[in-house]
């Protein structure tokens, strides 16, 4: 997006998992330099092995993949829904179902 990338979830160690956290960050292209994206809204939540596209007017849709409520690896459920992040206001909305 522009001169950066956006880098949206991660499973993580364990010890560093906040469930229901999706972590944001953006790297700009330009010095390599990363930071973390605070964000608010309707989060899928610790979300893994999933999917995005920026959509045009600048939002990124999520969708796929499988989320960490924190508890065990048998608590690990496949996302059935589609989430958006709107790029503006760092605000996460649940948009449908994948």
């Amino acid at each position: 997006v522009g001169d950066a990338i956006y880098l949206i979830g991660s499973l993580g160690y364990d010890h560093h998992r906040q469930p229901g956290v999706t972590q944001v960050f953006r790297l700009d292209t330009r010095t390599f330099r990363i930071e973390r994206v605070p964000t608010c809204g309707d989060a899928p939540g610790r979300i893994f092995k999933h999917c995005a596209f920026l959509a045009p007017g600048g939002n990124i849709h999520v969708f796929g993949g499988c989320i960490d409520n924190g508890k065990k690896q048998s608590a690990r459920t496949p996302n059935k829904a589609m989430f958006a992040l709107d790029l503006q206001h760092h605000r996460w909305s649940k948009t449908g179902h994948a």
